[in-house]
């Protein structure tokens, strides 16, 4: 008997990659900028960014990759007053990166040969110890949250988490993303985005559905998207580091703001959703049961 049947009613959506898509090569400068305390030690530093390319050519299924220049370090850099003052989603950081990038600028460095701009401090900076904007990056006090701030410099929100689809949103809720608690990828939400995903289901009724996994490289549907009172969810599975099935809603937080992915509940066979939906991992993909009134 066939354990997967895509619906009539199911439609196909494939994802063209949106402007500010994570694909290709990116160069990426990091400059440490110095004031007293220690900083990472060069091979430390190197490491990192290593990993981060090899995450994202794992999480990209090959679409994108990182190279780093690491920069001798900056001495007796001093922050300026205004801190990040002129800073937003297109200009960067503002007034600390271009007195940072300006210090790489005078090293020798010729910044039109490279994407983003990653600067490492010894301590916190105006308030903060992580940051990633336009094509900046601030890191302090380490550098483990690198692919994670580089992400917000490609628009992605903080991947929340929620006990109910209108209840308060935890900042970093969600378990599963990097985004968000998670560290070992991103959710499907976050890859279309990026320009990853192959291409999600949208589905409207009961029933098994043909969705690949989320972090196994596929031209099919990779998530289901289906439209309720309460927001858009989107509903995947994944097989690392043990198999998982997601549940996450789609929308503008109440009171405004970006439009977010919010997880709401995930298992390792099934996930539900009190008055909306339950959602199975059967062989092939997924199968919903949709609890909501119509």
């Amino acid at each position: 008997m066939r354990t997967v049947a895509a619906l009539a009613c199911s439609s196909l959506a494939f994802l063209a990659a949106p402007a500010g898509a994570a694909v290709g090569h990116l160069r990426v400068l990091v400059v440490p900028l110095k004031w007293g305390p220690p900083l990472p030690p060069e091979q430390e530093l190197r490491q990192a960014v290593d990993d981060a390319d090899e995450f994202f050519a794992r999480a990209s299924f090959g679409r994108a990759s990182i190279t780093g220049t690491i920069a001798p370090p900056v001495t007796g850099f001093v922050v300026p007053p205004r801190c990040f003052a002129g800073a937003n989603e297109d200009t960067g950081l503002g007034a600390v990166a271009l007195a940072a990038r300006a210090a790489a600028a005078r090293s020798g460095y010729d910044l039109g040969a490279y994407d983003r701009f990653v600067y490492v401090f010894p301590d916190r900076v105006c308030g903060s110890s992580g940051l990633g904007s336009g094509r900046d990056v601030l890191l302090a006090g380490g550098i483990g949250a690198l692919v994670h701030e580089l992400g917000h410099t490609f628009r992605l929100p903080h991947a929340g988490g929620a006990a109910c689809a209108a209840c308060t949103i935890r900042e970093y809720g969600d378990p599963e993303s990097v985004m968000g608690q998670g560290g070992s990828d991103f959710k499907a939400w976050e890859k279309a985005q990026l320009g990853w995903l192959g291409a999600a289901r949208r589905v409207s009724a009961t029933g098994s559905y043909a969705v690949d996994p989320v972090d196994r490289a596929s031209t099919r549907a990779q998530a289901l998207i289906l439209r309720t009172a309460a927001g858009t969810l989107w509903l995947e599975h994944r097989t690392e580091p043990f198999p998982r099935v997601s549940i996450r809603v789609v929308k503008r937080p109440r009171g405004g703001g970006a439009v977010r992915s919010i997880y709401l509940a995930g298992g390792r066979s099934t996930a539900s959703v009190g008055g909306l939906v339950r959602v199975r991992r059967v062989a092939g993909g997924l199968s919903l049961t949709r609890l909501e009134r119509r």
